[in-house]
């Protein structure tokens, strides 16, 4: 049941990226760059964004 309802995430955010000129590598790496950048700050503590 949850693996098919992340599916259907999974789908949504193919469409998103894919309507935005997006790749899902794209969006993936500038996520990993920005929690390896929090991470050398010391900023992940679960506390929201914009750190």
């Amino acid at each position: 049941m949850l693996k098919g309802e992340l599916g259907d995430v999974l789908w949504y955010l193919t469409q998103l990226c894919t309507n935005l000129g997006f790749s899902l590598e794209e969006v993936a790496e500038a996520n990993l760059t920005k929690l390896f950048s929090r991470q050398e700050r010391g900023m992940i503590s679960g506390e929201g964004d914009e750190r």
